[in-house]
């Protein structure tokens, strides 16, 4: 999607026939959407309007397709993307699906990478991160995090800095990852940086019930926020994923996902809460705070 788009922007400089929505954030999306279909263009330029999360508003699009004839509209170029599968999305509406797959349209369905796909992968990630990997790293880090490539993305980065040159070895994925068996910090993450307090209060509970250490859950906070702060600061400058991606050197899919959690958050906010993490670091390591209470308050503000 960010490649059709990039194109889209380079044939069209200007970029005022660009417009994206996502139709599962408030229901005022779907009368933008309208509204978009209903202007004319004064330009000689065709019009992209990228769309997430339709299937919601499954009636109201199939009857704004009835209406303006969507399927032999020329002017406007849709990308839908859904992150449902297509068993889930047939269910939602058949109908709508059926139109949206139907030819000419182009579809694609991207499915979770396996076996020797997902190693190769894995290979090349490593190699982006500036590091190697052997093949035993390769299969144990899978045992670990399972085909979750999110996840594997974030845990090579970490690898790759840590090896400091070396070839990444099975030593280093013990010592550094987190087995999927256990309960995994990156949904507790996920959690806090969709503002869900509820979920994150569970999970961080039974992450110290567990035993897991305190002062990494800390860090992994400190690492949220920050990134957050980062990708927000530079979504304010109308910058592109792919160049957020360069800047910061965050993998593209994890700027993808901080994109939408950073939405969550007012850029001011965001710069509290980092302000207030570094002052409860400096309080920790003095012995002025507890790390446990340091670390509900975090979820709670």
């Amino acid at each position: 999607m960010e490649k059709i788009v990039a194109e889209y922007h380079k044939k069209n400089a200007n970029g005022i026939g660009f417009l994206s929505l996502d139709l599962g954030e408030s229901a005022g999306e779907i009368k933008k959407l309208e509204d978009s279909i209903k202007t004319v263009s004064f330009f000689d330029e065709k019009r992209l309007v990228v769309v997430k999360n339709i299937f919601g508003e499954a009636e109201k699009l199939l009857e704004i397709m009835k209406n303006w004839d969507l399927a032999g509209d020329k002017q406007n170029i849709f990308v839908i993307t859904e992150n449902l599968s297509q068993t889930e999305l047939i269910k939602k509406s058949k109908k709508l699906f059926g139109l949206l797959v139907a030819k000419p349209n182009i579809y694609k369905s991207f499915e979770p990478l396996a076996g020797r796909q997902l190693e190769n992968w894995m290979n090349n990630e490593v190699k982006a991160n500036g590091a190697s990997i052997n093949t035993a790293a390769v299969k144990k880090l899978i045992d670990y995090a399972s085909d979750d490539s999110w996840r594997l993305s974030q845990e090579i980065s970490k690898l790759a800095n840590y090896s400091q040159g070396e070839i990444i070895n099975e030593k280093m994925v013990e010592q550094l990852v987190l087995p999927s068996a256990n309960l995994s910090i990156f949904e507790t993450i996920d959690a806090l940086g969709a503002k869900n307090k509820a979920k994150a209060l569970t999970l961080l509970a039974r992450h110290l019930e567990n035993g897991d250490d305190p002062y990494r859950l800390f860090s992994m906070f400190v690492y949220e926020f920050r990134n957050l702060l980062r990708v927000k600061s530079l979504l304010a400058k109308y910058m592109l994923s792919a160049d957020i991606a360069k800047k910061t050197s965050l993998h593209p899919f994890v700027v993808r996902k901080m994109s939408e959690q950073a939405r969550k958050f007012e850029l001011e906010e965001l710069k509290q809460k980092f302000s207030i993490l570094a002052q409860s670091d400096i309080a920790i390591k003095n012995g002025q705070l507890d790390i446990i209470d340091c670390l509900y308050q975090t979820v709670l503000n």
